[in-house]
């Protein structure tokens, strides 16, 4: 195909594609390149027509590096795609950085370093090479990546996509570009080309394709990041996407909004795709939000409802008695209503229970094992110093032990062992169990000091005797609950009498369940108490993740390490009395930046001090803006402003009298 190539003096030069100068026969066409006056765009169109040839292409971008000023930039793009097109060795110029990575995680990828490529790309949000690293990781969110795993895991054929793919997307969209008629010049394709790639690299706002979903979706999330939410929605209102309510979501979420926000990951949740990514993300994001799994929570499926409700019961998760169980099974509403208990009417309880004998959610184990025990518990149950006196039919009782235990599965089979010794209150049968709740139980029934002791129980010994409650929390401490109490009482026991064995019991316990924030919590707490801030500070930045009151433990940390900055700073980030308290507290050993830095999240109560303190800096005109009504301040503000006007005026008459002076002796 002939195409004419523009020259500066206004002759076009008639070039054939199809029989290319190669080899030797290049030579002129460089010296023509660089003794004739072609312009700048058609010297690249020239370079593109050689774009399958590599040593010629890279020679002739070469000559037109050195024959051209301002070309670095192009010439290094284009020399970057032509080495990776034709697997060679890329050299990273000196571009701009976001460039220069993807064209970094392109290589790594090809050196099937994947870690680093999908690291690269990460960090420069470039959707398409995230897309290829997730396929390769069979972990891709692309539908047709994903179908291309499953074909992979069905022929069980090891797919050398890489390259094919990566050549094919750097030809479309760096350097195969279509030159002929359409394109009167380069400059055209290179703005193609560039608007491609920006938009790629999330540079560009909007993109010119107003029927695609994926574009839009792209746009979507670009404004979402910036921070341009209006925008976002006025997209999404009318748009139709799997991922609505999620961004939706995520839009509240990240202005603030947490009620808004888990209405709409509710609403995704609730739709049932499980295996989405939108449906993990808002999984993820409501979890944050609750600080609870967010599946055991009511949705607007029935059916979905029942199940969530179930587990948030097996999670030992409390139910509100205000949350709405209309749209769940009758089974299931007896089971979460009986199954919470009356705590105020056991007699009445234990009537509600037997109508869960035949309930499909109920094992037929757990329940006699659990009717015995609400039956039982009166037994043992101390109100208001008294004993109450019911009557009580241990031979029942132990016969539907009896028919649980010969019907459980071996992993429940212990722990019924034990409620069938302590129906029974019969030490010898508690020294048959392996549990450390049944060594406690037969310890304390024989009163034997030594294992309550190495137990580390001995001085709980006479609390067990008159309070059966802390007992019984004390027997079932392996649960994540019992630890978190247990570290809590031996926390108190220790401030209250300062004996560091109690703290080290408090600790023990906490790092018993240290993968929950609360636990770490009480850790930090036992780490300041040792004196050891460094690690308390550790385990507290850690935890404020997820749990935010503990910034007011982590201010307090610094204070005793002497950190007072740091300490404000803290307290800043989680607003109540305490902390306001305890900035005014430490005001003067902060600077009056930082003080207006927690001024304006909310703590006006500074107002006046920073007020104060801006006046002693000679801060005047910052100062004016913060209006106090204090008259003494308003004053000092006033006789401040005098003191400045005088030594203004002072100086200006200085320089007036130099000047006249000057003037005067003819000095210039």
């Amino acid at each position: 195909m002939l195409i004419k190539i523009k020259m500066k003096s206004g002759t076009p030069l008639d070039f054939d594609t199809d029989d290319l100068p190669l080899g030797d026969n290049l030579h002129s066409l460089l010296e023509m390149l660089s003794e004739t006056a072609i312009p700048l765009y058609e010297q690249f169109k020239i370079a593109h027509l050689y774009r399958f040839h590599y040593e010629e292409c890279k020679k002739i971008l070469d000559t037109i590096r050195e024959n051209n000023k301002d070309c670095d930039e192009d010439v290094n793009l284009l020399t970057q795609a032509l080495n990776l097109q034709h697997d060679k060795e890329v050299i990273l110029f000196d571009t701009k950085k976001h460039v220069e990575n993807i064209f970094e995680g392109f290589v790594s990828f090809i050196k099937k370093d994947y870690t680093k490529a999908l690291s690269l790309f990460t960090k420069e949000k470039f959707g398409f090479g995230i897309d290829l690293c997730d396929y390769i990781f069979e972990m891709p969110r692309n539908k047709l990546l994903k179908s291309l795993v499953h074909i992979k895991n069905i022929d069980t054929k090891e797919f050398e996509s890489s390259k094919n793919i990566l050549n094919k997307i750097l030809s479309d969209e760096i350097f195969d570009c279509n030159v002929d008629e359409n394109y009167k010049d380069f400059i055209k394709i290179k703005k193609k080309v560039l608007q491609d790639i920006m938009f790629c690299l999330g540079l560009l706002d909007t993109y010119n394709n107003e029927n695609n979903n994926d574009v839009k979706h792209r746009t979507i999330s670009d404004f979402i990041n910036r921070g341009r939410y209006e925008e976002a929605i006025s997209i999404l209102e009318n748009i139709n996407l799997t991922e609505k309510n999620y961004l939706f979501g995520k839009i509240e979420h990240l202005k603030g909004n947490f009620n808004g926000a888990k209405q709409f990951y509710k609403k995704c949740i609730s739709e049932g795709h499980t295996n989405t990514r939108s449906f993990i993300l808002c999984k993820y994001n409501y979890e944050r939000i609750i600080q609870e799994n967010p599946l055991l929570y009511s949705f607007e499926s029935g059916p979905l409802n029942d199940l969530n409700y179930y587990l948030k019961l097996k999670n030992n998760i409390e139910i509100d008695d205000n949350e709405d169980l209309n749209g769940c099974s009758q089974d299931l509403i007896d089971f979460i209503t009986i199954s919470k208990g009356v705590s105020n009417n056991l007699e009445s309880c234990v009537i509600k229970y037997d109508i869960l004998k035949n309930n499909k959610y109920m094992d037929k184990v757990i329940f006699n094992n659990n009717l015995v025990y609400l039956r039982m518990k009166n037994k043992f149950l101390f109100v208001k110093g008294e004993k109450l006196d019911t009557d009580i039919n241990i031979k029942e009782y132990e016969k539907m032990i009896d028919e649980a235990i010969s019907e459980a599965s071996e992993n429940v089979k212990e722990s019924l062992l034990y409620n069938q010794a302590y129906l029974k209150l019969k030490p010898s049968q508690f020294k048959k169990l392996n549990s450390e709740q049944a060594r406690i139980m037969s310890a304390f029934l024989n009163k034997e000091d030594q294992v309550l002791q190495d137990l580390g129980l001995v001085e709980l010994a006479s609390c067990l005797k008159d309070n059966q409650d802390v007992f019984e929390l004390l027997s079932s401490r392996s649960s994540l609950y019992s630890n978190l109490q247990l570290g809590k009482l031996y926390l108190d026991k220790y401030i209250k009498n300062g004996i560091n064995i109690d703290l080290n019991f408090a600790t023990k316990y906490f790092l018993k369940e240290s993968k929950s924030f609360y636990a770490a919590n009480g850790l930090g707490v036992c780490l300041a108490l040792q004196k050891k801030y460094n690690e308390a500070i550790k385990v507290f930045n850690a935890v404020v993740i997820d749990h935010k009151p503990s910034h007011i433990n982590l201010g307090n940390v610094y204070i005793l390490n002497g950190d007072y900055e740091k300490a404000v700073i803290e307290f800043s980030k989680y607003q109540n009395k305490y902390s306001e308290e305890i900035i005014m507290k430490y005001k003067d050993h902060i600077n009056v930046d930082l003080m207006i830095n927690v001024f304006n999240k909310g703590y006006k109560g500074l107002k006046s001090v920073i007020f104060e303190k801006l006046i002693f800096d000679n801060r005047l005109d910052e100062a004016k803006s913060y209006k106090v009504t204090n008259e003494k301040l308003k004053k000092l503000f006033d006789s401040k402003i005098k003191e400045k006007k005088a030594e203004d005026d002072e100086v200006k008459r200085k320089i007036e009298e130099l000047e006249k002076y000057k003037r005067a002796k003819n000095i210039k």
